[in-house]
This record gives structure tokens, sequence and C-alpha cells, in this order.
């Protein structure tokens, strides 16, 4: 007889979603509907169909955004201490 399986062992990668729906897409990605239907008006942001329910795959979510990334500031570097040269005492 099959073993069934329990929520206990399901591992992340077996729960993590491959498509959100689009309120789902705008609260991950900060962007409101309106221009999430623009993006995809525009053919930047893929969807499926399925029945009445649009969702959208979370992988063309993660590709839009890094297709969109601007570059930063470099990197601090790290700061020096200058070497402390010892002073000389004044005689008093």
């Amino acid at each position: 007889m099959p073993q069934l399986r329990t929520p206990s062992d399901e591992t992340a990668a077996d729960t993590a979603a491959i498509s959100v729906t689009i309120d789902a897409a705008c609260r991950a990605t900060g962007l409101g509907r309106s221009k999430l239907y623009q993006l995809i008006r525009d053919g930047e942001l893929r969807i499926a169909k399925i029945g009445r329910r649009t969702i959208v795959p979370t992988d063309d979510l993660r590709a839009l955004i890094d297709r969109h990334r601007v570059p930063g500031p470099p990197a601090p570097s790290p700061k020096r201490r200058k070497a402390r040269v010892p002073q000389a005492r004044k005689a008093a």
C-alpha cells in the first residue's frame, strides 16, 4: 500500500507557488493593479488564463524585476585607519 504524505513531509520546494493571482502579484511586487495590467498589455509580463482566473507565473515576476534593476552605487571600500605616529612629548 502506498504511504500517504503528511504536510510535515513537504519541503519548501513542494509548497513554493509556481504562479500567483493578480492581487498576490501586486502585493509581491509593490505595484498597483493598473501598472501590472499595463505591463501585461505591453507584453512585459506574461500571464496564464485558466477559465476566468488570470495567474502570473512567479518566474515571470522575478524576470520582470530583474529586467528593471538599476545599478546601485558601488559598495563602500573598508575604511583604513591611518597609522598613528607617536608625537614627542613636550618638556614641561
